[in-house]
């Protein structure tokens, strides 16, 4: 499994999303990623962060 943090523009803001995949994203799954399964185009990917290890991702998301 791999661990993502992906920064994103769309047309109703912008924010980012962290998530397993087993491969590294297409960008039409990532699309329907943030739009919550529409079908969204003018999304722009800022930036795609794949950390280390689990670990790393854990302490990522962890909130207090």
């Amino acid at each position: 499994m791999r661990y993502f943090l992906v920064s994103y523009l769309s047309p109703e803001g912008f924010g980012s999303i962290w998530f397993e995949h087993k491969t590294f994203p297409n960008y039409k799954w990532l699309c329907l990623k943030i739009s919550e399964g529409r079908i969204d185009n003018n999304i722009i990917i800022v930036n795609i962060f794949e950390f280390k290890d689990k670990e790393d991702f854990d302490t990522f998301k962890f909130e207090e």
